[in-house]
């Protein structure tokens, strides 16, 4: 390729990229480059698979969140039911 394709190809691709997109390069070896090959758009099946991943670790960070006092003491919730931990169950309730 010339040094004005490469150019041109540059400036094409920056073009037709929406604004917060960024071009990377990924190295495959034979195995995945087959299975590359498959794929009608390759870019935005890797795109989903990261999206995926990241929705699943907020998930997650969401179900541990849950699973303490919400007074942020550290401790485990008595159960499903309620938002606080033993040292804090009745908290705000009317003596």
């Amino acid at each position: 390729m010339s040094f004005f394709a490469m150019r041109a190809h540059k400036l094409i691709s920056k073009f037709y990229l929406a604004s917060n997109m960024r071009p990377i390069n990924v190295t495959l070896d034979s195995v995945t480059w087959e299975y590359a090959k498959e794929k009608p758009n390759f870019s935005a099946w890797v795109r989903a698979q990261l999206r995926s991943e990241r929705n699943k670790r907020e998930a997650y960070k969401i179900e541990e969140t849950n699973k303490y006092c919400v007074l942020g003491c550290g401790r485990p919730r008595l159960n499903g039911d309620t938002m606080f931990c033993i040292n804090h169950q009745g908290y705000g309730e009317e003596e």
